[in-house]
């Protein structure tokens, strides 16, 4: 459910507020967990603590059917452009650059080869999907050597930055001090670490931002084994705030990594593999029963020094279109050949519309006004971010 939402979120806005509005929704995750310790205290067992934490999961289920759109990037991969346009035409009226009433611009989608065909021509979006039929979602994270890396490395990434934060946070209870007070603590440490992962992927991106924070966290964590008892605490807690800002940017960095067609499967996979990581973290808590309470805090830090090798095979996508088509995700492609081809072989065409002449005709041969990368629809000024 989070992932999905994530992606939803992440396709109505334009590169520029990605990080700050991605690290933004892990800093509202961390608030909830820091009020669920005080939560615990009052609830007499953990079933009555479980029903209690599903309740504002169930009270916004009629508000996210009846209040949230469709993805126009979903749409338009599926052909669907009249269905898109209206969506960013809402989307223009919500931000004050279209006024109310004026008539959806009219999308026309063409493929590479030439003509300008209409909104039902047959595009390399809906190309792609027929391909996900064909041979499946997940075998298409596969299909080129660009996303058969990318797939590995952030599901390498997923699992050591769930496997870790998990492990550190249910690690709170070996600390010295009150068990409620220690996971209040170390769920705290994350909405700093969020927002300032956020101000660090604006500034120096999400590739180099995301390899040092794992490689923060693996060397606090790997620190444990030598600090002095009375140390170790400190420096599992900063583990956690660097662990926290990695698990915020690789959220970010993966919905960018995937194109439109297999985004949502990109990031279920990625998901699928903290959950593991998850459920793995557990298991190593229980070494420190075997071989002492510095054990665990030395595996989960070797989990994220491997992660923060990873994160160096693969490409900065900091003020770059996210990828459309499967050929948006070629690296070699370099950055002046994504923005020049940010819609790949699909260029989207907009109607001038104005407040006098509302109905003017689709122009064919009118250059491209909108596309991920510029944020807003030109003519019509369908602003995708402020």
């Amino acid at each position: 459910l989070g992932s999905d939402c994530y992606v939803l979120a992440s396709e109505f806005i334009g590169p520029s507020w990605q990080s700050r509005t991605g690290n933004a929704q892990a800093a509202i995750f961390a608030v909830g967990g820091t009020l669920l310790a005080p939560v615990a205290l009052c609830m007499p067992g953990w079933r009555s603590l479980a029903l209690v934490s599903a309740l504002p999961a169930a009270a916004y289920v009629p508000v996210f059917l009846l209040g949230v759109a469709e993805s126009p990037r979903w749409l338009l991969a599926q052909g669907r452009a009249d269905e898109a346009a209206r969506v960013l035409l809402r989307v223009g009226v919500v931000n004050g650059a279209t006024a109310q009433g004026t008539p959806p611009p009219k999308l026309a989608t063409s493929g590479g080869g030439g003509g300008g065909g209409g909104a039902g021509a047959p595009t390399s979006g809906r190309d792609e999907a027929a391909g996900e039929l064909r041979c499946g979602a997940v075998g298409r994270l596969c299909s080129t050597a660009a996303l058969r890396r990318r797939t590995g490395v952030m599901v390498l990434c997923w699992f050591a930055a769930s496997f870790s934060y998990y492990g550190l946070s249910l690690n709170a209870g070996n600390l010295e001090g009150s068990l409620h007070a220690n996971f209040a603590l170390s769920v705290a440490v994350e909405i700093p670490a969020d927002l300032l992962a956020g101000w660090l992927c604006d500034r120096v991106g999400r590739k180099i931002t995301l390899a040092a924070a794992f490689g923060a966290a693996g060397a606090l964590c790997l620190s444990c084994a030598v600090l002095p008892a009375s140390l170790t605490a400190g420096a599992a807690m900063l583990g956690k705030f660097a662990i926290s800002a990695a698990f915020a940017i690789v959220f970010v960095y993966t919905a960018e990594l995937f194109p439109t067609p297999l985004r949502n499967v990109g990031m279920g996979v990625s998901s699928s593999a903290a959950r593991i990581g998850g459920m793995a973290a557990p298991s190593v808590i229980l070494l420190a029963d075997l071989l002492g309470a510095r054990a665990p805090n030395v595996v989960f830090g070797s989990a994220g020094a491997v992660a923060c090798c990873g994160v160096l095979l693969l490409p900065e996508t900091k003020g770059r279109p996210m990828p459309e088509t499967v050929a948006d995700c070629d690296d070699a492609r370099g950055r002046s050949s994504r923005r020049r081809n940010s819609m790949s072989t699909r260029k989207l065409r907009v109607a001038p519309l104005s407040e006098s002449d509302g109905d003017a005709p689709v122009d064919e041969g009118a250059p491209v006004v909108w596309s991920p990368a510029s944020e807003s629809f030109g003519t019509t000024q369908l602003q995708l971010s402020n």
